[in-house]
């Protein structure tokens, strides 16, 4: 049996990153993977692009992350997003910049990206496995010793033992079951001795006690104003894009708000959104804008008018809600009418019921408590060997980027650390 300095379970982002760092530094690694192929979950970030970083200025980058961010400094300071995209160039990824400091490949394809990694890896002389299924570690004395597995080969499997003196786990959370992210690293640690953070969905879209009309379903605005309500107090607000889906809102704004909702419902809070579907109109000049409106275009419908304020289809539910004729004319509309529509374009309310599953979500919130790994190496302060990387961890950030992000710097401090 061929021997290996380090085994890296997971072949998603962050054990990529760790298993070809370790090996270009000497390491002798083995990379597992669960799934029949590397990278399953990666090739469906940023909707099949993957937004591999973002180019924030690296003092404002730890404010993503939350209350956790600060544990992430070494890690990214000691990989930071403007090496990670040299470290893609330099491997004939040609990369772009897109709105709000994403970066993307230019070939605006994800599997270039795991493609790149893969050989990255191979070339480096990494031992890659695929459909290697690890059911748990091996710990002795307070070190790690390797792993059992169950090897899946055609129609049949087997199981083994496998040794190395230092284990990194990077297998994701729980988001994006079907790519293999099914919790697997939280019973490991758990059993290790290690403390966990309750897990929950992240950057997950959002569901309203309101029914969504059909016609509005998918329709995407670029520029809304929302402010989140957790018991009648507003605890957030942003401006961005937001989606309609079916069963309730969606799109990077609603996502980032999405943590804050699922803690609050969890512990039963009333939870309600607010939409501003004009945010650059004030109260005032939003009642001039739509008296403008009824004068000049008096003698067509009210559907037609409201063309000049939102997107057609968001027309009909808009004057449904607000009991208006949608054959009305302008000129026929009356004050208590316009004062309605006033508002409820300023202030389009949603209950919030609940939330997608880890199905849907981008990302998994909770993991292995912080205070029990060393952020200079992701060692493992109860385990000696055992490292952690990734989502794994109780650090979770905004979308655009800073998921990878913390998944490449988190992988590439472990490796480093195990190559020596």
């Amino acid at each position: 049996m061929q021997n290996f300095d380090l085994i890296v379970i997971g072949a998603g982002a962050a054990g990529m990153f760790a298993a070809g760092t370790a090996a270009e530094h000497g390491a002798r690694v083995l990379l597992l993977e669960k799934m029949n192929r590397p990278g399953r979950k990666l090739i469906l970030t940023g909707m099949g692009r993957c937004n591999i970083t973002n180019s924030e200025p690296i003092e404002n980058y730890y404010n993503r992350y939350g209350k956790n961010g600060r544990w992430l400094r070494q890690a990214i300071q000691g990989f930071t997003p403007t090496q990670t995209i040299k470290f893609f160039n330099h491997l004939g990824v040609e990369t772009i910049e897109e709105s709000n400091g994403q970066i993307f490949p230019k070939s605006q394809k994800a599997r270039e990206v795991v493609d790149v990694l893969v050989n990255y890896n191979l070339n480096n002389r990494v031992t890659i496995r695929n459909d290697v299924e690890v059911k748990n570690l091996l710990i002795r004395d307070g070190a790690i010793e390797g792993l059992s597995c169950k090897v899946i080969a055609r129609d049949t499997f087997k199981f083994e033992s496998i040794f190395a003196t230092k284990v990194i786990v990077a297998t994701g959370g729980k988001s994006y079951p079907g790519t293999g992210s099914t919790g697997d690293g939280y019973r490991w640690a758990k059993k290790a001795g290690h403390t966990l953070t309750p897990i929950f969905p992240a950057l997950v879209p959002l569901e309203t006690k309101e029914q969504i009309p059909v016609e509005v379903i998918k329709l995407e605005m670029p520029d809304v104003k929302v402010c989140l309500w957790i018991d009648d107090k507003k605890v957030e607000e942003g401006r961005g894009e937001i989606e309609f889906t079916r069963t309730g809102l969606s799109g990077r704004i609603i996502l980032k708000m999405s943590k804050q909702c699922v803690l609050a419902l969890h512990v039963k809070s009333r939870v309600e959104i607010t939409l501003d579907l004009v945010p650059d109109l004030g109260m005032k000049e939003l009642d001039v804008k739509l008296l403008q409106c009824l004068n000049e275009y008096g003698k067509k419908r009210m559907f037609n008018i409201l063309r000049e304020l939102i997107p057609e289809r968001l027309i009909g539910y808009c004057l449904e809600i607000n009991e208006i004729d949608p054959d009305k004319l302008g000129h026929q509309l009356t004050a208590d009418e316009r004062k309605r529509l006033r508002l409820w374009l300023k202030e389009v309310r949603f209950i919030i019921k609940g939330h997608r599953s880890y199905i849907k979500a981008l990302v998994t919130s909770g993991g292995i408590q912080l205070k029990e790994i060393h952020p200079k190496t992701m060692e493992s302060k109860l385990v000696k060997g055992l490292y952690f990387a990734g989502e794994v961890l109780d650090v979770d950030g905004d979308k655009g980027g800073y998921n990878l992000q913390a998944a490449f710097s988190t992988g590439r401090m472990a490796g480093l650390a195990c190559s020596g």
